[in-house]
């Protein structure tokens, strides 16, 4: 994790404190524009939002395809859309579960970045194995790939925000017997 030159060091506890919260919005980021997306699907937008979690989103859009048969216009949401949606929503609230829990535990960003590491490689499957032209999905697999390395350095800020604060009473007691 680099931390700014320019940046005084009362104020770098709070810099890496930042990067291990934004490591946790990430969850809720990718929960949030998923939901987005669930609703631009059932509503028959013709807008997607780039970067959503794959697994739960083309869950419910193979769904929508197949209730359609894959014809041009999807115009039915029947039982298989519905179920990709529901299968997709336990996934979600699996994802809101870990960044609940990741609030007093650094350990919870691990396994949400494990997961959208999965869920990266679902994506690059979906896209060579089902779609006709899976360079439409480049600029989403490079999105989870920001992501993730968001997530890397909110892991990496919060190991060295525990390696200040462990040196910094050792460094305390020393200073205060030799005075």
């Amino acid at each position: 994790m680099n931390i700014p030159t320019t940046l005084p060091k009362s104020e770098i506890p709070r810099f890496l404190q930042r990067q291990v919260n934004m490591s946790r919005y990430m969850i809720l980021g990718t929960v949030i524009i998923t939901l987005v997306n669930y609703i631009l699907l059932f509503t028959r937008a013709d807008f997607y939002i780039t970067y959503s979690a794959a697994v739960p989103y083309y869950l419910a859009w193979l769904g929508l395809g197949m209730d359609n048969n894959f014809a041009p216009v999807w115009n039915v949401a029947g039982t298989y859309a519905f179920t990709g949606l529901v299968m997709g929503l336990v996934i979600l609230i699996g994802y809101m579960l870990l960044w609940w829990f990741a609030k007093k535990d650094i350990l919870w960003v691990k396994v949400a970045m494990g997961l959208l590491i999965v869920d990266t490689l679902a994506l690059l499957f979906f896209a060579f194995a089902v779609l006709d032209n899976p360079i439409t999905r480049i600029w989403e697999l490079v999105i989870h790939v920001a992501v993730i390395w968001e997530m890397k350095k909110g892991i990496s800020a919060y190991n060295q925000l525990h390696t200040m604060q462990t040196e910094t009473p050792a460094q305390e007691t020393s200073s205060a017997e030799n005075s």
